[in-house]
């Protein structure tokens, strides 16, 4: 059972690391990263949705600036959490 837990965080978190996508503007350094991830409890959207946003920012060579904002849907059947953070270059 813990195996599977640590599946579908490990999706999720592929998942929501591909769906994220900053909008660079021609000239500008900083932009917004953000990731949404679905799962079965807000806890969990919430604190994949962080790691997604962290990540993305590694990955990119960036550097993050500020705190991660984080919005989750009020859903009894299904969570949706949205992270986002100001990173620049």
């Amino acid at each position: 059972m813990k195996s599977i837990r640590l599946l579908a965080v490990c999706t999720a978190l592929t998942g929501a690391m591909a769906m994220s996508a900053p909008a660079f503007a021609a000239g500008h350094k900083c932009s917004k990263v953000s990731s949404t991830v679905t799962m079965l409890t807000t806890p969990l959207a919430a604190v994949a949705a962080q790691a997604s946003v962290a990540t993305s920012i590694l990955a990119k060579g960036m550097t993050a600036k500020g705190s991660i904002k984080t919005k989750c849907d009020d859903n009894p059947l299904i969570a949706k959490c949205t992270a986002s953070q100001k990173a620049c270059k």
